[in-house]
């Protein structure tokens, strides 16, 4: 049975894989990452200002340029934002899809730096350095005319469909497991899921390799996680249990899978 995840707040603010698994790192400490910030580092209010001109950033671009779909965390934020302050975890960077003809219009604009190690584009604008991720020239699982072809605006930023998100952030958390993304991907992947009571079969379907399901099960046996997300022992067991309904439901899609070594 589908669960539909329903939370009252008093307040609210706001790759393709290849055979790498992502183990339980709940006993072990995130690696410090170099150059990110931190609540420790700029402040509450340094975080919020910075998050502001992320904001303000991705509303220009999706003005600006039609073609352009934020993903990441910018995109699970906007989705999740309306369920209160747990699950609308900030990003300090954002990440989004172009077409080609969009990336031709964007250089014509604005500083680009192409990395082709990492098959992707940097977008420097305002001071900051945002990820771009090209029709064709870039290594996500998800297409970009997928992406685009569902994607949603919420509040004047485009932001890609739930599914894509799911199959997106679950190939980052196997990229980055042990560190400070990694455990804010694993974070992120809670959102998602629990957002996804009606998850559409053709979206989810073309991306459910056995690693990515061992993934989503992952997030369903770290009870850690969903504390450290803000919420109290209730709120935590009701997220928790609409997480693994709605893994289930999406499990079904895939016929058969079998156990990973490393989980």
């Amino acid at each position: 049975m589908m669960r539909a995840l329903t939370l009252h707040h008093r307040s609210s603010s706001t790759r393709t894989i290849h055979h790498r698994t992502l183990t339980d790192t709940s006993t072990r400490p995130p690696h410090p990452r170099r150059n990110e910030p931190s609540l420790s580092r700029l402040g509450y209010s340094g975080v919020m200002e910075a998050w502001e001109h992320i904001e303000a950033l991705a509303a220009r671009i999706s003005a600006e340029f039609p073609d352009a779909v934020f993903i990441g965390g910018v995109a699970v934020y906007y989705h999740a934002q309306h369920l209160g302050p747990a699950f609308a975890e900030t990003s300090h960077d954002a990440d989004f899809c172009l077409s080609i003809a969009g990336k031709a219009e964007m250089r014509d604009r604005y500083e680009m730096v192409r990395n082709e190690r990492l098959g992707k584009d940097s977008l420097i604008l305002e001071g900051e350095d945002l990820d771009v991720y090209v029709e064709h020239q870039n290594r996500l699982a998800v297409p970009y005319a997928a992406i685009r072809g569902y994607a949603q605006e919420i509040k004047g930023v485009r932001v890609a469909a739930l599914e894509h998100l799911l199959a997106l952030k679950l190939d980052a958390a196997i990229d980055r497991q042990g560190t400070a993304k990694g455990d804010k991907d694993l974070r992120d992947l809670i959102r998602i899921t629990a957002l996804l009571a009606s998850p559409r079969r053709e979206l989810v379907e073309p991306y459910l390799s056995d690693e990515r399901l061992h993934v989503l099960r992952l997030i369903e046996r770290r009870a850690a996680l969903y504390t450290d997300m803000g919420f109290n022992a209730h709120q935590a067991s009701r997220v928790q249990r609409t997480v693994s309904d709605n893994i289930a439901v999406i499990g079904a899609f895939r016929n058969a899978h079998e156990p990973i070594d490393g989980f």
